[in-house]
């Protein structure tokens, strides 16, 4: 990838002296160029072609490349956690009059849905994506037919539908490994191992994420390092392997400073992560810290998911460093987000940190009633009945 990139400049700087090039040639460069800059999560010189792309789009009349340009500065504002931004532009190109817009107006699609997505509106995200679906199976463009079905995927990972999430996520793998795409077969592998996690099946889930960091690292695709290396930790953590959580967390911080990943969803995604592994190995202030954070991040880039979750491990904290009933609210509050959204996951955990917690304080029938909530949910999300017959005797055990 790092070769592609100096290649695209070796390329630009022959280009710069020439006055026979034309608009369109020198648009279709900047435009991807940008997008190896984006994969390498140079955003700000992503976003510095894609506007002089822009700039040369508006100057020579080009609708079609304009509307391509378009479409790619809203999803590099989606990754960038410029949401408001993204969702102007995407809303431009998708409300464009004539064919010129049709490919571009699919791609927008998804950014709006992926967009509504990031702010657990689901029904809006599910509509853009069917809209999008439509469009690109319309025009035989199956490799886009893929991205959707597995953003249609996303929806049900997050409300932690997993056979539906699964079943999605396999379509969409299916006809990336097809077209040799690497990195999308990387992200859906990403995905797989997420919903293999939740399901608490760690073997499986380890095997698919160890699938996408080798492509990654081929790729040199640094961003997706960084979440590999956080869901890694996460489950090392969970598998009680806290030197090998710490040695991933350790990576993955020496990757966001030396490539300067700075965007919220990611610095979000360490804290919470980072605030788990110090949870688990007592450190309950360095853990409230995380948490803090994650809360803030998450309420300044709008990400409820982030910001039930955040709400619901501060509570976990407070309750077991303090033995108060005052980290009690905190989950109450990471509860009330993740029912009004319809966050399934986050309501499952909140569910079992509040009966964890109960316990802790001797309140039995609070506890053993949120028990039977967390079961319920489980239970909804497909967790196997002998995983979850286990979970629910620590939670209940003494209650």
């Amino acid at each position: 990838m790092v070769y592609i990139y100096t290649s695209w400049k070796m390329v630009g700087k022959r280009m710069a002296g020439r006055h026979d090039i034309t608009p369109g040639v020198l648009m279709d460069l900047l435009v991807n160029s940008s997008l190896v800059c984006k994969i390498l999560a140079r955003y700000q010189e992503s976003g510095d072609r894609l506007e002089r792309a822009a700039r040369v789009a508006e100057s020579s009349g080009d609708l079609l490349r304009g509307y391509r340009v378009a479409a790619e500065r809203a999803a590099l504002c989606y990754i960038r956690g410029r949401l408001d931004e993204g969702l102007q532009l995407a809303r431009r190109v998708i409300g464009a009059e004539g064919c010129q817009a049709g490919e571009s107006r699919a791609s927008c699609l998804n950014t709006e849905g992926n967009i509504h997505l990031r702010r657990c509106e689901f029904e809006q995200a599910e509509d853009s994506f069917r809209r999008a679906l439509e469009l690109y199976q319309g025009t035989g463009r199956e490799l886009s037919v893929g991205i959707t079905l597995n953003n249609l995927g996303n929806i049900h990972n997050i409300r932690g539908e997993s056979q539906g999430a699964l079943e999605l996520y396999h379509r969409a793998l299916e006809i990336f490994q097809r077209f040799g795409d690497s990195f999308r077969t990387a992200h859906v592998l990403h995905a797989i191992c997420q919903m293999q996690q939740y399901q608490r099946d760690f073997a499986q889930a380890r095997s698919y994420q160890m699938r996408s960091l080798e492509l990654r690292h081929r790729m040199q695709d640094y961003r997706g390092i960084v979440n590999g290396l956080l869901v890694l930790a996460v489950i090392e953590t969970d598998l009680l392997n806290y030197e090998a959580a710490l040695e991933r967390l350790l990576e993955a911080d020496a990757l966001i400073e030396t490539h300067g990943l700075r965007e919220p969803h990611i610095l979000a995604f360490r804290h919470g992560t980072a605030g788990t592994l110090y949870f688990d190995t007592g450190e309950f202030d360095k853990a409230e810290t995380c948490f803090i954070e994650l809360i803030e991040i998450s309420r300044g880039m709008g990400s409820v998911e982030f910001l039930s979750g955040g709400h619901n491990w501060l509570g976990k904290t407070r309750v077991t460093r303090d033995k108060s009933e005052l980290g009690l609210a905190d989950i109450r509050q990471g509860l009330e987000i993740a029912a009004a959204r319809g966050l399934t996951v986050q309501e499952q955990d909140g569910w079992n940190f509040m009966a964890l917690c109960c316990r802790l304080l001797g309140k039995k029938e609070e506890s053993l009633r949120a028990a039977e909530r967390y079961a319920e949910i489980s239970r909804r999300m497909g967790v196997p009945e002998d995983s979850l017959r286990e979970n629910l005797r620590k939670l209940t055990d003494g209650a």
